[in-house]
């Protein structure tokens, strides 16, 4: 993951709006304090906050999309780890904050939006 544009919202208290990017996959997050530069390199899982409605697929294909100008958004990503609520789209590598359903394995294919995506 890669932070491929930032827009300021305060300079002075240090917050800003981030686009992320990974094998062709995007994803608005907030950012507070932001000490990172365009062009570095995440290695730690983004953070989603009030992350529900999670449904396993098969037919949906992998996505992001970002609510009109704002930082919720719909995924449908792959399930990599149960324990640490972990999911992939593409290179874009997401944590939940919320409980998910017993039911889901590591490598299941799920639909779920979150209100918040945060850069830690």
């Amino acid at each position: 993951m890669i932070i491929s544009q930032e827009e300021w919202l305060d300079k002075s208290s240090r917050e800003a709006v981030v686009i992320v990017s990974g094998k062709g996959f995007y994803v608005a997050a907030f950012c507070q304090p932001y000490t990172y530069s365009v062009g570095d390199r995440l290695d730690e899982p983004l953070h989603l906050l009030d992350a529900r409605g999670f449904i396993r697929t098969d037919a949906s294909p992998l996505k992001i999309e970002r609510h009109n100008k704002g930082l919720a958004h719909d995924f449908c990503a792959v399930l990599n780890d149960c324990e640490k609520k972990t999911f992939c789209v593409g290179g874009i590598i997401v944590e939940v904050d919320a409980d998910i359903p017993a039911d889901l394995q590591s490598g299941d294919r799920v639909e779920f939006s979150c209100s918040r995506v945060d850069l830690w």
